[in-house]
């Protein structure tokens, strides 16, 4: 792939990214608290029976303490489709991407240049695909022999069938980013009717780990959050999938992220939590927290 465009994509993801954040800080501590009680983990997996109250004491992470480093991930495929669908289902359209490597890359900024892979079945239930922040994706595809094309999404409710590397998405088309990138990725705007409905070798190139919430609960009142972090930079490890951002040397395993958060808790919200929170955020278990 040309290098231009290839930094152009990492540009394009990395600018809706900051969109995706600014979204879910503007949906303000209610929307945060919410998915914890639908999809919550904690020290005893009691967060998910938690409910927010309307007084939350909140507060705004000093991201200058923790270490945030953004990935890009990619997948690719030997052909694909794309077909309108019907329903109230997310998205308009149906991505079929098909005879895939199996494997999901993934690589970070400069300047860490952290390079990996992971079997696409265990990325797509590290990632995190909800209705609410989905995440962005740009797809490059030969549209014919020799001539590629590209387009821009939101990706919903990932299927992959490990038998035949194939991966299946709803998407939603960003029409608006024909406005972020070089043109000569295409001559045509990004309309439905332009969309190609067959194409062969494809890309797709996925953004990171969507900002999340973390929440303190109370662990003599499991039922109760007592405080919250609306929004958090959230991070990628191969091991743990996407976390809460910790501030440097903090082991990157789910107890060490547990007990780096629920000691923020206690001392950010001491007067809320008086020493008896624990922290919890969408995503994993942990037995030994």
């Amino acid at each position: 792939m040309d290098p231009n465009r290839f930094d152009s994509i990492s540009r394009l993801l990395a600018e809706r990214r900051l969109t995706r954040r600014q979204a879910l800080r503007q949906g303000g501590a209610g929307l945060a608290a919410g998915s914890i009680a639908a999809t919550g983990v904690s020290r005893l997996a009691r967060a998910q029976d938690a409910t927010p109250a309307a007084d939350i004491p909140t507060a705004t992470v000093d991201e200058s303490t923790i270490e945030k480093t953004d990935f890009l991930f990619v997948q690719s495929f030997k052909n694909g489709t794309l077909v309108a669908k019907t329903g109230d289902s997310p998205g308009g359209h149906t991505l079929t991407l098909e005879q895939g490597l199996g494997q999901t890359l993934f690589f970070s900024d400069r300047p860490e240049r952290i390079v990996g892979a992971k079997p696409t079945a265990e990325f797509l239930q590290d990632l995190g695909f909800s209705a609410g922040n989905p995440p962005n994706a740009a797809l490059v595809m030969e549209a014919t022999p020799g001539d590629s094309d590209f387009a821009v999404f939101e990706l919903f409710n990932p299927r992959y069938d490990v038998e035949t590397s194939t991966a299946t998405y709803d998407v939603h088309l960003l029409e608006e980013w024909e406005q972020k990138v070089d043109m000569s990725f295409t001559e045509q705007q990004a309309e439905t009717q332009y969309l190609h409905p067959e194409f062969g070798a494809a890309h797709l190139f996925i953004d990171g780990c969507a900002d999340e919430s973390v929440s303190c609960i109370k662990m003599s009142e499991p039922g109760r959050i007592a405080a919250q972090w609306p929004t958090v930079p959230f991070c990628y490890d191969a091991a743990e999938g996407c976390y809460p951002c910790v501030s440097p040397g903090t082991p990157i395993t789910f107890k060490g992220l547990h007990d780096y958060w629920t000691s923020q808790c206690n001392f950010v919200f001491a007067e809320d939590c008086d020493g008896d929170c624990y922290s919890a955020w969408t995503g994993g278990t942990c037995d030994d927290c």
